[in-house]
């Protein structure tokens, strides 16, 4: 009797150690699964996650820590290594939870000196956080000089838009150059970098810079022009992109020449904020459609228009660029691109964190910082460091 007991509890103790073998085996599977790179995009969009609260940037919700380990992987080093495997994703249905760098979801946060902290993600369009914000501890990775020129290495970039964008393209240049002066020096005007004639660019876009890292083989171009907006250059619009490799990066805006006081008070408006903005939108989504239809493989990221200190507006130009209204207008366009799976850089809610007086002069184009923190975000979304990966 004895003999058989312990022939018994050999053979269970058997089978549950061949069990915890195949477990740990499909866990490892799970977590090593990965497909194509951050560039292609995804129709299906992950659901939030029920988060728990646990941020250093709400005193009130203070919790124990209990997972120091996962932490302690937030300080992870950025190498080589990293860059190269970090240019793949998670598969579609394997992540739970969403990551930031998707560029999926509306951003809340903080600037915690010259960084944008995250504090959680929503669906949901708000000047301040709604109730529906899913509190992270993401974080978004600040790129060194090094770091950012390995990441975009052999790559062509195209920044195309109004001044917000110029902006935008300044930050980029600043971060991949290591550039940290003059972080409270707002540009407004002027072509950016060196100015050069492309044979393909339009002529109604007159403003156009470029910057070439030779150690790289980077090349930066910024593409402009007097109220760029996409009711009266749709068609030049289209030559522009038409002409622009598929292997190459874009992030493109138009909004607010759309609808400011010059457009709206035109022969074709009439004062109709309204109806300008209904004009805007269907623009937009024809443009969507014709890119999907004629350029299906372009790697094109779509930027929202920024927020405003409106104190600082012009008060004859303040009842056109309100936040809610410009916020509004952001979340239809977000939402026929995002729709169409393409990534949406959320500029919006990282100008609305900084709030220091030095953050713009005339309270709507930022200060550098501010246009670094926007190139360090997009950079999260190009080059997948292994922070995207974390919950």
């Amino acid at each position: 009797m004895k003999k058989k007991t312990t022939i018994l509890f050999a053979s269970c103790l058997l089978v549950v150690l061949t069990c915890s073998a195949i477990a740990f085996t499909q866990r490892n599977d799970f977590y090593g699964t990965i497909s194509s790179s951050s560039f292609h995009r995804e129709k299906e969009i992950a659901e939030a996650p029920s988060s728990i609260p646990n941020l250093p940037l709400v005193e009130e919700l203070k919790l124990e820590e209990e997972d120091n380990h996962q932490e302690e992987e937030q300080n992870f080093e950025f190498d080589e290594k990293e860059v190269i495997t970090s240019q793949k994703r998670v598969k579609k249905g394997v992540r739970d939870n969403p990551s930031l760098c998707d560029m999926k979801h509306w951003v809340h946060g903080e600037f915690q000196r010259d960084k944008f902290i995250p504090s959680g993600y929503t669906r949901t369009a708000s000047l301040k956080p709604p109730r529906d914000l899913k509190f992270t501890k993401q974080l978004y990775h600040w790129f060194s000089k090094e770091e950012a020129q390995l990441c975009l290495q052999n790559k062509k970039v195209w920044v195309i838009g109004d001044s917000y964008m110029r902006n935008l393209f300044i930050g980029l240049m600043d971060v991949l150059r290591g550039n940290l002066a003059k972080p409270n020096e707002s540009i407004t005007k002027g072509v950016p970098e060196k100015f050069v004639k492309i044979d393909f660019v339009p002529k109604a876009f007159g403003d156009v810079g470029r910057a070439t890292l030779k150690s790289n083989n980077i090349t930066a171009t910024f593409i402009g022009g007097r109220r760029f907006g996409i009711g009266l250059y749709m068609e030049a619009i289209k030559d522009l992109f038409s002409n622009i490799n598929n292997d190459d990066l874009i992030v493109f805006n138009v909004l607010i020449h759309d609808n400011k006081r010059n457009r709206v008070q035109s022969r074709e408006f009439k004062g109709n904020m309204k109806k300008a903005e209904q004009f805007y939108l269907a623009k937009i989504s024809e443009f969507v459609n014709w890119l999907q239809a004629q350029k299906p493989n372009a790697k094109v990221v779509w930027s929202t228009s920024t927020s405003y200190k409106e104190h600082k507006v012009p008060s004859e130009f303040r009842q056109y660029q309100r936040n809610t209204r410009i916020l509004d207008i952001n979340r239809k366009a977000r939402d026929i691109w995002s729709d169409a799976g393409f990534p949406v850089l959320d500029v919006f809610h990282v100008t609305l964190a900084c709030q220091a007086k030095s953050c713009t002069e005339d309270g709507s184009h930022h200060n550098r910082m501010v246009n670094r923190a926007k190139a360090h975000v997009l950079l999260n979304n190009f080059c997948r460091p292994t922070s995207c990966e974390l919950s």
